[in-house]
């Protein structure tokens, strides 16, 4: 299953959905919810108290079915993360019905867009790449079924916003994974009609008076492909309002990186503009976020300290105040990994030495894989 996250979660095709490290390689990050709770959502099962083997399809009064819940002490576990998604989709396929108790479900653990017990991530965008990946199955089915549930949730945002992620999905679909100069004509088109459905669909949920972070973060994805420059401007505004939204951090970065017709310095632009949003309560954490994210991509890996703005030092306080902030991202892992592309000796024999203390073996993949790090450091 983490193979298949990391497939949704960095592939350029759904945007990374909001960002992520590395699930695959660090498997450690628990997302923590956003959204607003509808009324009536504490008649169901919050998600992070569903069980890991609670695979059951909703009954009919929208509930999920559990042999018991999980202990509330047990909600970082990534496990439970993983099945909310597992429980996502199997709605979407087996009953639409249910899915605004669903989402609701995932939005009552953290009503205020803050950062809770779960630091790191929101699992709201993560639920929507997981739908993006049902999408491609069939896309004229796929597009009924969520006219379906605009009809039948005619007021509530949710299908709305998993619209426009079908349309951008789709849009993405025909852009392709190239930078801008080998797009076709024709291929750039077609991608800029379909994301006008997607913010069309944006648009009916303003109407609703429904703009919050999640639908913001929508509507960004939309704005950056095609008018940087006032995604910019929106996005200034977003992180002023909801500072602790991590996923409209992701985004902006996203498509300031080469394959979007960024560079360096655009992507060191976002950084610096997101550090000073959230110095005061992060320190230079958000640094280190946002430049592990980009050694994801296949095209920096272990090249972000000399192919980007990206300086050891400061993504080295950065792991320091990520773990004084008790984020999920092993500030281990990070030494080690972002240790050896730096050509740091010390700092990754600090975070392999701690790793292998507690049991634990990382690798990660790249140019400068884990064992080769290893090795390197290892050497006299």
């Amino acid at each position: 299953m983490l193979q298949h996250v990391r497939r949704i979660v960095f592939s350029r095709s759904s945007f990374r959905s909001p960002r992520l490290l590395s699930l695959a390689a660090a498997a450690l990050l628990a997302l923590p919810a956003a959204g607003a709770p509808a009324q009536g959502a504490q008649a169901f099962y919050p998600w992070s108290q569903v069980q890991n083997k609670c695979r059951n399809p909703p009954t009919e009064d929208g509930r999920m079915v559990c042999r018991q819940p999980i202990a509330q002490d047990k909600a970082n576990d990534w496990g439970t993360t993983q099945n909310i998604f597992d429980h996502i989709v199997s709605t979407w396929r087996d009953a639409p019905q249910f899915l605004d108790r669903a989402f609701n479900d995932i939005a009552l653990e953290e009503p205020r867009y803050q950062v809770s017990d779960m630091k790191g991530e929101y699992k709201l965008p993560i639920a929507l790449a997981y739908l993006e990946a049902e999408f491609g199955i069939d896309w004229e089915a796929n597009l009924k079924k969520i006219r379906a549930w605009e009809a039948a949730s005619p007021r509530s945002v949710y299908p709305y916003i998993v619209e426009a992620s079908y349309w951008t999905k789709y849009a993405m679909n025909a852009r392709g994974l190239y930078y801008p100069g080998q797009i076709r004509r024709e291929t750039w088109l077609l991608m800029m009609d379909r994301l006008k459905n997607a913010d069309a669909a944006l648009e009916k949920a303003r109407g609703l008076d429904m703009v919050t972070p999640p639908w913001t973060a929508a509507k960004l994805r939309v704005l950056w492909l095609h008018d940087p420059r006032a995604a910019h401007t929106l996005w200034q505004q977003a992180i002023k309002k909801w500072p602790a939204y991590y996923p409209l951090y992701d985004n902006a970065f996203d498509m300031v990186m080469p394959r979007f017709g960024g560079n360096a310095e655009a992507m060191e632009r976002i950084v610096r503009e997101s550090v000073d949003n959230t110095r005061a309560t992060m320190g230079e954490a958000m640094y280190t976020r946002l430049y592990a994210h980009a050694a994801e991509d296949p095209d920096v890996d272990a090249d972000l300290f000399t192919d980007t703005r990206a300086r050891w030092p400061e993504f080295k306080s950065g792991i320091a105040d990520l773990a004084r902030i008790g984020s999920p991202l092993n500030p281990d892992y990070l030494m080690a990994r972002f240790g050896c592309y730096a050509h740091d000796r010390g700092a990754v024999l600090e975070g392999l030495n701690k790793l292998h203390a507690r049991g634990q073996r990382p690798g990660w993949p790249g140019q400068m894989s884990g064992d080769a790090c290893a090795a390197w450091a290892q050497r006299s």
